[in-house]
Protein backbone atom coordinates (compact mmCIF):
# COMPACT_ATOMS: atom_id res chain seq x y z
CA UNK A 1 0.00 0.00 0.00
CA UNK A 2 1.21 3.40 -1.16
CA UNK A 3 0.01 5.14 1.68
CA UNK A 4 1.97 2.74 4.33
CA UNK A 5 5.57 3.19 2.49
CA UNK A 6 5.30 7.21 1.73
CA UNK A 7 3.14 8.59 4.84
CA UNK A 8 4.20 8.89 8.30
CA UNK A 9 2.36 7.69 10.75
CA UNK A 10 0.76 10.79 11.92
CA UNK A 11 -0.31 11.66 8.26
CA UNK A 12 -2.01 8.29 7.45
CA UNK A 13 -4.81 9.19 8.49
CA UNK A 14 -5.37 12.53 6.87
CA UNK A 15 -4.04 10.79 3.59
CA UNK A 16 -6.23 7.48 3.81
CA UNK A 17 -9.53 10.17 4.43
CA UNK A 18 -8.32 12.04 1.53
CA UNK A 19 -7.73 8.84 -0.95
CA UNK A 20 -11.36 7.73 -0.14
CA UNK A 21 -12.84 10.82 -0.80
CA UNK A 22 -11.05 10.46 -4.42
CA UNK A 23 -12.19 6.85 -4.87
CA UNK A 24 -15.34 8.54 -4.26
CA UNK A 25 -15.07 10.96 -7.56
CA UNK A 26 -14.07 14.10 -5.79
CA UNK A 27 -11.03 16.26 -6.77
CA UNK A 28 -8.44 16.96 -3.67
CA UNK A 29 -7.82 20.12 -3.57
CA UNK A 30 -4.04 20.56 -2.59
CA UNK A 31 -3.47 20.15 0.94
CA UNK A 32 -0.07 20.26 2.96
CA UNK A 33 1.34 17.18 4.28
CA UNK A 34 4.28 15.27 4.67
CA UNK A 35 6.04 12.49 2.98
CA UNK A 36 8.67 10.15 3.36
CA UNK A 37 11.87 10.25 0.87
CA UNK A 38 13.41 7.02 -0.18
CA UNK A 39 16.09 7.77 2.67
CA UNK A 40 13.22 7.85 5.44
CA UNK A 41 13.17 12.01 5.73
CA UNK A 42 10.35 13.08 5.98
CA UNK A 43 9.46 16.46 3.56
CA UNK A 44 6.73 18.85 3.77
CA UNK A 45 4.82 18.47 0.69
CA UNK A 46 1.53 19.97 -1.17
CA UNK A 47 -0.60 17.20 -2.01
CA UNK A 48 -3.92 16.69 -4.60
CA UNK A 49 -5.83 14.26 -6.16
CA UNK A 50 -8.03 14.17 -9.20
CA UNK A 51 -9.68 11.26 -10.43
CA UNK A 52 -9.63 10.52 -14.00
CA UNK A 53 -12.76 9.34 -15.67
CA UNK A 54 -13.86 7.16 -18.59
CA UNK A 55 -16.81 8.24 -21.03
CA UNK A 56 -19.08 6.47 -19.09
CA UNK A 57 -17.94 8.62 -15.76
CA UNK A 58 -16.53 5.34 -14.16
CA UNK A 59 -12.76 5.82 -12.74
CA UNK A 60 -10.37 4.48 -14.40
CA UNK A 61 -7.50 6.13 -11.73
CA UNK A 62 -6.00 9.43 -10.46
CA UNK A 63 -3.78 12.00 -11.24
CA UNK A 64 -1.32 13.00 -8.36
CA UNK A 65 0.63 15.82 -7.67
CA UNK A 66 3.24 16.53 -4.66
CA UNK A 67 5.22 19.13 -4.62
CA UNK A 68 8.15 19.58 -2.28
CA UNK A 69 7.68 22.39 -0.09
CA UNK A 70 10.27 22.01 2.71
CA UNK A 71 12.38 25.00 1.48
CA UNK A 72 8.83 27.14 1.77
CA UNK A 73 7.72 25.87 5.30
CA UNK A 74 11.56 26.19 6.60
CA UNK A 75 11.35 29.82 5.41
CA UNK A 76 8.05 30.28 6.82
CA UNK A 77 9.06 28.92 9.79
CA UNK A 78 12.62 31.45 9.97
CA UNK A 79 10.23 33.92 9.26
CA UNK A 80 8.17 33.28 12.49
CA UNK A 81 11.04 33.08 14.48
CA UNK A 82 12.28 36.48 12.94
CA UNK A 83 9.10 38.28 14.05
CA UNK A 84 8.70 36.66 17.18
CA UNK A 85 12.33 37.98 17.72
CA UNK A 86 11.95 41.44 16.66
CA UNK A 87 8.17 41.46 18.20
CA UNK A 88 10.68 40.76 21.28
CA UNK A 89 13.02 43.62 20.71
CA UNK A 90 10.56 45.97 20.21
CA UNK A 91 8.85 45.23 23.32
CA UNK A 92 12.23 45.58 25.10
CA UNK A 93 12.34 48.80 23.39
CA UNK A 94 9.05 50.41 23.83
CA UNK A 95 10.13 49.65 27.81
CA UNK A 96 13.47 51.07 27.61
CA UNK A 97 11.85 54.23 26.20
CA UNK A 98 9.22 53.99 28.62
CA UNK A 99 11.76 53.96 31.65
CA UNK A 100 13.70 56.93 30.06
CA UNK A 101 11.00 58.86 29.24
CA UNK A 102 9.87 58.60 33.17
CA UNK A 103 13.35 59.88 33.83
CA UNK A 104 13.36 62.51 31.95
CA UNK A 105 10.26 63.67 33.43
CA UNK A 106 10.95 62.98 36.82
CA UNK A 107 14.17 65.16 35.94
CA UNK A 108 12.18 68.23 33.85
CA UNK A 109 9.91 68.06 37.73
CA UNK A 110 12.64 68.46 39.45
CA UNK A 111 13.72 71.92 38.07
CA UNK A 112 11.69 74.81 39.32
CA UNK A 113 11.80 76.64 36.10
CA UNK A 114 8.91 75.89 34.05
CA UNK A 115 9.26 73.80 31.44
CA UNK A 116 6.81 72.64 28.48
CA UNK A 117 6.62 71.99 24.97
CA UNK A 118 4.17 72.45 22.71
CA UNK A 119 3.03 71.10 18.61
CA UNK A 120 2.89 73.16 15.82
CA UNK A 121 -0.47 73.99 16.64
CA UNK A 122 -0.20 75.33 19.90
CA UNK A 123 -1.45 72.44 21.61
CA UNK A 124 0.98 70.85 25.02
CA UNK A 125 2.70 67.69 24.69
CA UNK A 126 4.45 67.92 27.79
CA UNK A 127 4.75 70.34 31.27
CA UNK A 128 6.62 70.37 33.86
CA UNK A 129 5.66 70.30 37.50
CA UNK A 130 6.80 73.86 37.92
CA UNK A 131 4.52 74.85 34.43
CA UNK A 132 1.80 73.43 36.10
CA UNK A 133 2.28 75.37 39.62
CA UNK A 134 2.48 78.70 37.14
CA UNK A 135 -0.62 77.98 35.31
CA UNK A 136 -2.31 76.67 38.68
CA UNK A 137 -3.50 73.91 36.15
CA UNK A 138 -2.82 70.16 35.76
CA UNK A 139 -1.21 68.34 32.86
CA UNK A 140 -4.40 67.34 31.07
CA UNK A 141 -5.57 70.88 31.75
CA UNK A 142 -2.36 72.71 29.79
CA UNK A 143 -2.94 69.78 27.43
CA UNK A 144 -6.60 70.52 26.64
CA UNK A 145 -6.01 74.62 26.76
CA UNK A 146 -4.61 76.49 23.65
CA UNK A 147 -1.02 78.34 24.27
CA UNK A 148 -2.61 81.77 24.22
CA UNK A 149 -5.46 81.35 25.83
CA UNK A 150 -2.74 80.45 29.36
CA UNK A 151 -0.86 83.59 28.98
CA UNK A 152 -1.90 87.28 29.84
CA UNK A 153 -3.08 89.04 26.80
CA UNK A 154 0.24 91.37 26.96
CA UNK A 155 2.51 87.96 27.43
CA UNK A 156 1.10 86.40 24.53
CA UNK A 157 1.78 89.63 22.65
CA UNK A 158 4.95 89.99 23.61
CA UNK A 159 6.15 86.04 23.27
CA UNK A 160 3.85 85.84 19.72
CA UNK A 161 6.96 87.12 17.77
CA UNK A 162 9.58 84.81 19.44
CA UNK A 163 7.22 82.06 18.84
CA UNK A 164 6.40 82.35 15.25
CA UNK A 165 10.30 82.71 14.59
CA UNK A 166 11.43 79.49 16.67
CA UNK A 167 7.85 77.36 15.18
CA UNK A 168 9.30 78.07 11.44
CA UNK A 169 13.06 77.41 12.13
CA UNK A 170 14.29 73.73 12.32
CA UNK A 171 14.18 73.85 15.72
CA UNK A 172 10.77 73.46 17.61
CA UNK A 173 10.81 74.49 20.85
CA UNK A 174 11.51 76.86 22.98
CA UNK A 175 12.25 77.62 27.02
CA UNK A 176 10.87 80.56 28.58
CA UNK A 177 11.36 82.03 32.42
Amino acid sequence: DVIALLVPEQEKPVAQEKFHQALMGNAIEPYVSMRLTKSGDVIDVLTGIVPIKDAKGQIVGFSKTIRNITQIKAFERELVELNTTLETRILQRTRELDATRQNLESLLNAIPISISQWTMGLANSFSNLACQKRFLLTAEQIKATHLYRLWPHRQWQDMNPLIEKVWWSPKSSVVTM
